[in-house]
């Protein structure tokens, strides 16, 4: 599977979506593994997932139509995404105590089970 951040065809559009839908899954199992609360609820359903913002009751959800607008659409969820991301990120180094550093985040990481990690794998169902 390839990204495309700018999508030109319809496959790239549907290569799009199934990326943002595994990217969802994966970023709210790490969330939940880590016990890291998002400003955002994520809903994994493959390339139909959404997310509602905790704050605002707004929703946004990966569209199914390929055309312009919809791919700003798929930019400002991935934008979301990515902002789920650095707060798992800054969360793991500012429980460090001070010590925010690469190591410790490595540190915190191993510490996950090998159960937990294998979850964060989708299955075909």
């Amino acid at each position: 599977m390839n990204y495309y951040q700018t999508p030109a065809n319809l496959q790239q559009f549907n290569e799009m979506r199934a990326y943002l839908g595994y990217a969802t899954h994966y970023i709210r199992e790490l969330s939940r593994i880590l016990g890291i609360p998002l400003p955002f609820v994520l809903y994994p359903q493959a390339a139909a997932s959404k997310i509602t913002s905790r704050l605002i009751e707004k929703s946004v959800a990966i569209p199914a139509d390929f055309n312009v607008p919809n791919i700003k659409i798929m930019q400002s969820y991935e934008q979301i995404l990515v902002d789920c991301s650095k707060h798992i990120l800054n969360s793991l180094l500012m429980e460090s105590e001070g010590e925010a550093n690469i190591p410790v985040f490595i540190e915190k990481l191993t510490h996950i089970d090998d159960t937990a990690l294998s979850s964060l794998i989708p299955t075909l169902s």
